[in-house]
């Protein structure tokens, strides 16, 4: 029999583990980058800027959290760059969308 039905499963539980994970680390660190890089939002390449930031600031989060729970802590080896980086890229993303689409409402000028 199949397994494949336990692949929602597991993607829900995982992700409601890291949805405070991922609420600590955009207040650590993506709302305060959010508001200094904030000038930047009109233009569109800024997105990429976004995603960058948020994949290393997403991953040397995951890093300090999963260190201090389960091992030692060390800033020179990233031993999971995956997870890290998809949930500091999609938070990232998403905050840079939202946040831009809320300007655009506003009638600020962007290019």
């Amino acid at each position: 029999m199949s397994e494949a039905w336990s692949i929602p499963i597991i993607l829900v539980m995982y992700s409601v583990m890291a949805a405070p994970f991922t609420g600590v680390g955009l207040c650590v660190f993506g709302l305060p980058l959010a508001m200094t890089l904030r000038p930047l939002l009109r233009y569109r390449w800024s997105a990429v800027l976004a995603l960058a930031l948020g994949a290393l600031g997403g991953q040397i989060f995951f890093d300090i959290v999963v260190n201090l729970l389960w091992g030692h802590l060390s800033f020179t080896i990233f031993s999971r760059p995956s997870i890290g980086m998809a949930w500091g890229t999609t938070s990232a993303l998403s905050y840079w969308y939202f946040e831009r689409s809320a300007l655009l409402r506003r009638g600020k000028p962007l290019n």
